[in-house]
């Protein structure tokens, strides 16, 4: 089995965001065996290394769409998001995406 290919559609990569909560929408992998739960994760820096700052996992819909928000408030900096999704066997997939903030939240998107 492979692992799921999930990734993160929005915010884009490197955006400058102007709400401190942030949507996250993606598309998760809809093979068989790919599990029903996607996870982000947003982590404080330019990667996505130690703990994460906040995280949010979501029920894609039957096609694979998802979209969440952290439900905290995340304050002016830099952020990494990172979505992970497994499947049965115990394989994990996972999308990570850098920012950089210039005026409000900045999050990663898609690379």
């Amino acid at each position: 089995m492979v692992a799921p290919t999930p990734r993160l559609t929005a915010p884009a990569n490197g955006s400058t965001l102007t709400t401190a909560n942030p949507a996250f929408t993606g598309i998760a992998g809809t093979a068989a065996g790919d599990q029903p739960l996607v996870t982000v994760a947003v982590f404080n820096g330019p990667t996505a290394s130690g703990t994460p700052r906040a995280t949010r996992s979501t029920v894609p819909s039957g096609i694979g769409a998802f979209a969440t928000t952290l439900g905290s408030a995340l304050p002016n900096g830099i952020y990494t998001a990172r979505v992970s999704q497994s499947d049965a066997a115990g394989n994990v997939g996972s999308e990570t995406t850098p920012s950089t903030n210039s005026s409000s939240t900045t999050i990663a998107g898609p690379k």
